[in-house]
């Protein structure tokens, strides 16, 4: 089998995903991928700045609602002190285009070292780590243009809340202090539409079978889900126990 060209690899994750697998299998390969992953989130910057603003002003309103506080923002900033807003913006502006570069990437490798695992646990044979980092760093491409799409749509309306995701069907109204809503925010038509990918992958590169692939694809999805909703809800869980001790 002859490697695939990077823009065949690219249509195929869309139109032939089971010929990509298999390409993957024998040639795996991730630059592609991450430099169209990078292109994704450079290109985005300045949506992933402004989405971020607006979590960050929704999770102050909540803290404020359940504390009493703002713990989101204690550091009072003087209106009349140009540096320091200057600073903070340069942080953001630093820390976004740094994630934009890195954090697809790291996600590939924290992912494929997991089903690694998984597939190990579920007696695969004759597999190798790339095979999986460069399935899943071409499933990046997915995910990079979902956060690109969720920012787009959560500055255009004006809300934290992700469009593509469970919660805004179920709990629109809710919120990252609820478990069930950061569930429901970890579940997404794009998140979903990989797990159906890797799915493919896991088969193809293992040779199980499809309830095999099925049921480990199954174990991946629901244990990213409950790292995401963790995550997510992890700052309310800490400040839970500080306020339980009476530090707000």
């Amino acid at each position: 089998m002859q490697k695939m060209k990077p823009l065949e690899r690219i249509l195929s994750l869309f139109v032939t995903p089971a010929q990509l697998m298999k390409n993957i299998k024998a040639h795996p390969s991730s630059l592609v991928p991450f430099l169209v992953c990078a292109a994704i989130g450079l290109a985005s910057v300045q949506l992933a700045i402004k989405y971020s603003e607006i979590q960050t002003r929704r999770l102050s309103y909540a803290s404020i609602e359940r504390y009493g506080v703002d713990v989101f923002n204690l550091i009072a900033v003087d209106d009349e002190d140009d540096e320091a807003p200057q600073q903070i913006s340069l942080i953001t502006r630093a820390a976004t285009v740094g994630g934009a570069a890195v954090s697809y990437p790291v996600a590939a490798f924290l992912s494929a070292a997991g089903l690694y695992v998984l597939t190990k646990i579920a007696r695969g044979k004759e597999l190798r780590f790339g095979q999986y980092f460069s399935m899943y760093m071409h499933l990046m491409i997915i995910i990079a243009a979902g956060d690109a799409a969720a920012a787009a749509l959560g500055v255009a309306l004006d809300t934290s809340l992700n469009a593509a995701s469970l919660a805004a069907v179920f709990m629109p109204l809710g919120g990252n202090s609820s478990t069930a809503y950061n569930i429901l925010s970890s579940v997404t038509v794009f998140n979903v539409w990989i797990t159906i990918l890797s799915i493919i992958g896991i088969k193809i590169i293992n040779d199980f079978s499809r309830l095999k692939s099925i049921i480990v694809g199954a174990f991946a999805f629901a244990f990213s889900v409950a790292v995401s909703a963790v995550s997510l809800g992890m700052s309310f869980i800490m400040f839970d126990i500080l306020d339980r001790f009476r530090f707000f």
